[in-house]
């Protein structure tokens, strides 16, 4: 099982956050620069699709922790 987050860059999120569903929770808390777990190879690659966007991520699992 693999439990992870992605990130959006900031000038994305200063695009989709104004945007339901996110208006919602309207205060945002915690911009990437100040996220703990914030990290470049983190960010979703986003592409516009329509009126939305259309993001991709390639996950890789080292179960034996080889770095291979």
């Amino acid at each position: 099982m693999l439990t992870t987050q992605v990130m959006l860059d900031e000038t994305l999120n200063t695009e989709v956050l104004p945007r339901p569903p996110y208006t919602a929770r309207p205060d945002r808390d915690t911009p990437n620069g100040d996220d703990g777990i914030y990290r470049d190879d983190l960010l979703l690659t986003v592409t516009k699709d329509g009126d939305g966007y259309l993001g991709a991520i390639v996950f890789a699992a080292d179960s034996d922790r080889d770095g291979g």
